[in-house]
């Protein structure tokens, strides 16, 4: 209950709290500096929109996005997230590895972590802006992923 007076009192302020979403989808003011900004792609898979919770206790922020559409949508309103999360699968140009890949491909600073639901070897590794995070995994697990993707002294690149 405190946490959400904290957070309704915030907003009223133009403010956006660690670990909440605002209308456009990024991060407001220094919130950047302090954690990463992940965009959550889901492509209809309950148990990726789920880790928005996971990750909101953990203190990060993240947009949920259904597809590969609504995702674009959401980086060309800005800003640029610092982790796409998806699932570790082929997929083709819209989902998934190759979804990934074509926006790492567009946005340079852009990182992703890749989720494994499903043991698979991998055929094409990946690369130094991705890492693979396989279930089951915990909170703490998941955290040590993203900090490999986004080390402490990313907030002075």
């Amino acid at each position: 209950m405190l946490r959400e007076l904290a957070i309704t009192e915030a907003r009223a302020k133009g403010e956006v709290p660690l670990g909440t979403t605002r209308a456009g989808g990024g991060p407001a003011g220094n919130e950047r500096r302090q954690q990463p900004w992940l965009l959550i792609v889901h492509h209809g898979d309950r148990r990726l929109a789920a880790l928005e919770h996971v990750l909101s206790d953990l203190g990060y922020g993240a947009f949920v996005a259904a597809g590969a559409e609504e995702a674009l949508a959401a980086i060309a309103r800005g800003p640029v997230p610092d982790v796409l999360l998806t699932e570790h699968t082929p997929g083709g140009p819209k989902r998934g590895i190759g979804f990934a890949r074509e926006c790492l491909a567009r946005w340079p600073a852009l990182r992703a972590l890749y989720i494994c639901f499903v043991p698979r070897a991998d055929p094409d590794p990946p690369g130094a802006r991705e890492s693979v995070l396989a279930a089951p995994f915990n909170a703490e697990q998941l955290a040590a992923a993203l900090a490999t993707l986004w080390p402490a002294n990313a907030a002075s690149r």
